[in-house]
């Protein structure tokens, strides 16, 4: 399946890049704050160190001297205007500094007052501007004045007219007057505080975005579900975010509430819309990788779908790393591989979690786990389980680093994906993606699992219907909102039925007489019945007593009450969980009884 965008979501997904950044300059403010306190921080170490200044000015006016018409004052302007110039370089001079070091009685060397003034002179004008600077406002107004002082009469001195027998005739061919002596300078030019101040803002500013937008650009990981819609043009299903309660609690429907309950609950929802008309049924959860929380949504999604009524199916097909039979405290000894080696009966290896939810675990682990999965009774088992729940979630393995993934993948009828954030990257999601195409898959969509963002959260609820996402099937407000758009899941394999011995047995846990368990494809429920009467009678007395509902409830330690869970998913106006209950009832209100485990 390639990931190539189509032209029609360019705009789509060039907005959800935007928005990608947009919400990047959000999440790592903190980056870009510390660098703009960093770079502040230096710029007041900046105006600490550099010692106070002041600084006076004065201008001279260059002009030529005996002009008698326009002609002679254009020539004498040009004249002047090349002499300022070569003014400019006298200033600095030792013939003028000495006299007024030694006139001031300075402390300061030739160098010191060499470097405290400076001269510039405007392009094309007869100005000369001197800049004395100082630690004291008036004493460099006064260093000033004597600078331009003794610069005025050094010139005088330099280009006085000479007569032809050599001697000095007293009248100077250029003329220089002080036009802005210098004053005493109100404030200093140095430090330069705002400018300082501001230079450390802007460039904390830039340098905070430019690590951040670098950090991202070269991690390639997928951080959150706009990196997603960045890359792949596949359905947002879900959003779970990071809860660290998830180890220890991996079931998030224990407590029944809270942000990571009500994810699976819209995650369930999205799926009810994936094809309206035809939902998929078997349903494979996948990841690329490990360790990206494939089994933990794996089970509260099995949960959210029970928690509304309907019959639940939790195949575990990870034969490398099983955990269910530990999370739900349930038998691991006897599973998914005693049916497909030890020619088991399926309702032996089916086991009763709570409400309706139905487990298969693993079993023993096998040293073949593809060849199993690849296998044509394997098939069987799926199609034949998958006669008997309203859905069949099949927690596979990872895709990337076995092929046994792949082989799951090739049983559902439709796929999530669930990608880890801050640990799957787009070559892994990529390769998962293509791994699924191969075999035939069908993607549904993408959960992102143990996100930070909570904006692709609230973004995700788009998708839900009003009401939150405690709707079941038959709800008359489900259609009101518009499906996922995706196209229609593949249905799931029918295979031969002959291998598989559903005969009416189970097991179940030491020290408890075994109640019969016939499979009834017609209703897909399975009937109890005692060994010493028919299911009818059985039955009846069920329903009168409520003793199916106790010896079945007690059969496994649950992990919560599930009475409690139940009573909570009917409270939240899950009406078609309602009406296929009274529906289920006047067909054969017994056996539903049993199979709900209320």
């Amino acid at each position: 399946m390639s990931l190539n965008v189509p032209p029609e979501v360019e705009p789509g997904i060039k907005s959800a890049q935007v928005s990608k950044y947009i919400f990047l300059l959000r999440r790592r403010w903190f980056t870009i704050v510390l660098c703009v306190l960093v770079c502040l921080a230096l710029a007041a170490i900046d105006i600490w160190r550099t010692p106070v200044a002041y600084q006076a000015s004065a201008q001279v006016f260059v002009t030529t001297t005996d002009v008698k018409d326009a002609s002679g004052l254009f020539a004498g302007n040009e004249f002047a205007q090349s002499r300022v110039q070569t003014y400019v370089s006298v200033v600095t001079s030792p013939s003028i500094l000495d006299p007024v070091r030694d006139a001031l009685g300075l402390n300061l060397s030739n160098r010191q007052l060499t470097q405290q003034v400076t001269v510039d002179a405007p392009l094309n004008k007869t100005l000369i501007n001197i800049h004395v600077r100082d630690g004291s406002a008036g004493e460099a107004a006064r260093i000033a004045n004597a600078v331009t002082n003794q610069f005025i009469r050094v010139i005088r001195q330099i280009e006085t007219e000479k007569a032809g027998t050599g001697t000095q005739s007293g009248t100077p061919v250029l003329k220089l007057t002080i036009i802005h002596p210098a004053v005493v300078p109100a404030s200093p030019v140095a430090p330069q505080k705002k400018l300082i101040l501001l230079l450390g803002l802007f460039g904390g500013l830039f340098l905070g975005l430019f690590i951040v937008v670098m950090r991202e650009w070269l991690n390639n990981r997928l951080r959150s579900p706009l990196d997603v819609q960045a890359i792949s043009t596949l359905p947002l299903l879900g959003v779970v975010p990071a809860d660290r309660h998830t180890k220890s609690e991996p079931n998030a429907f224990q407590a029944g509430t809270g942000s990571r309950a009500e994810a699976f609950r819209r995650l369930r929802t999205n799926l009810q819309f994936v094809d309206i008309d035809d939902p998929p049924r078997v349903i494979a959860i996948t990841s690329p990788v490990g360790r990206e929380g494939k089994t933990t949504v794996a089970l509260n999604l099995a949960a959210s779908l029970a928690e509304v009524g309907f019959r639940v199916g939790l195949v575990e097909l990870n034969l490398r790393e099983p955990v269910l039979a530990r999370w739900l405290d349930l038998d691991g000894e006897i599973g998914l591989t005693s049916l497909l080696v030890a020619d088991a009966q399926i309702s032996e290896a089916v086991q009763h979690a709570y409400g309706g939810l139905w487990v298969v675990t693993s079993g023993a682990l096998p040293p073949n786990p593809t060849e199993l999965l690849a296998s044509k009774k394997m098939r069987a088992v799926i199609s034949a389980l998958a006669e008997q729940f309203d859905y069949l979630i099949l927690d596979a393995s990872p895709l990337l680093p076995v092929a046994d993934g792949a082989q799951v993948v090739s049983l559902a009828a439709a796929t999530v994906l669930v990608v880890g954030a801050e640990q799957t990257t787009q070559e892994h999601f990529r390769s998962a993606v293509n791994a699924i195409a191969q075999v035939g898959g069908t993607i549904a969509g993408v959960v992102v699992n143990r996100s930070t963002d909570l904006e692709g959260i609230v973004r995700t609820r788009g998708t839900v219907p009003p009401g939150g996402g405690a709707r079941g099937k038959g709800d008359p407000d489900a259609t009101s909102s518009p499906p996922v758009e995706h196209p229609a899941p593949a249905t799931a394999p029918s295979p031969d039925h002959d291998n598989i011995d559903v005969s009416p047995t189970v097991r179940t846990p030491i020290g408890r007489p075994a109640p019969d368990i016939s499979l009834s494809p017609a209703h897909h429920k399975v009937e109890v019945s005692p060994t010493n009467g028919t299911p009818v009678e059985r039955a009846a007395r069920a329903t009168a007593q409520g003793a199916t509902r106790r010896r079945i409830g007690q059969r496994r330690p649950k992990p919560y009450d599930s009475t409690s869970a139940q009573a909570a998913g009917v409270r939240r106006g899950d009406a078609g969980g309602r009406q296929r209950g009274r529906d289920d009832d006047d067909s054969d209100s017994d056996s539903g009884s049993w199979l709900l485990g209320n």
